[in-house]
């Protein structure tokens, strides 16, 4: 939770829902070993940004 303060999960789960093509994307991320997390909010388009937050390198 540290990671993502300020940031309401239920919005950001609503859009993910909307967009198959993002789930793939972070599913592929956990497949080979990463652990994607939203780290943000770009101020300018809305767009929620994640990153790998894995500890170590994935696969």
């Amino acid at each position: 939770m540290t990671r993502h303060k300020g940031l309401g999960w239920s919005t950001i789960q609503a859009k993910l829902r909307t967009n198959n093509e993002k789930i793939w994307s972070l599913n592929q991320m956990e497949i080979t070993g990463g652990e994607p997390d939203v780290v943000e909010q770009d101020k300018k388009t809305g767009k929620y940004i994640f990153y790998d937050c894995s500890p170590e390198s994935p696969k």
